[in-house]
């Protein structure tokens, strides 16, 4: 499921969702019990006034609820320090190809529900 921020009028201001499904990888089966964090983004006229932390709190909430008991995710490098201040570990680091021939860094990290 995917899940929208918007101000009190209406605007979008982020986004964010949450799978079993492997992200990049649509032939790989999930694993029991891992969910995966999806396609988050938060305007940048409303960075840090929580809007991306209510929107992953939902997340994990309902991933928990969905019989999750881990959560994984690609943070981009920018946004390490909020998936850490949200309980998420550092794992491992990820270079993903974005046609053509564009690398994204990322950063794996991971957290219990």
């Amino acid at each position: 499921p995917y899940y929208r921020g918007e101000t009190a009028d209406g605007t979008p201001a982020g986004c964010g969702g949450w799978s079993f499904d492997w992200p990049g990888e649509p032939m790989r089966p999930p694993q029991p019990g891992l969910a995966h964090v999806r396609h988050f983004a938060t305007h940048p006229g409303w960075l840090r006034r929580g809007i991306g932390r209510a929107l992953l709190d939902r997340c994990l909430a309902d991933a928990a609820e969905a019989g999750a008991s881990r959560m994984l995710c690609y943070a981009s490098l920018v946004a390490e320090e909020f998936y850490a201040s949200a309980g998420f570990v550092a794992t491992g680091r990820n270079s993903m190809e974005f046609p053509p021939g564009n690398q994204f860094d990322s950063i794996m990290m991971e957290r219990g529900l």
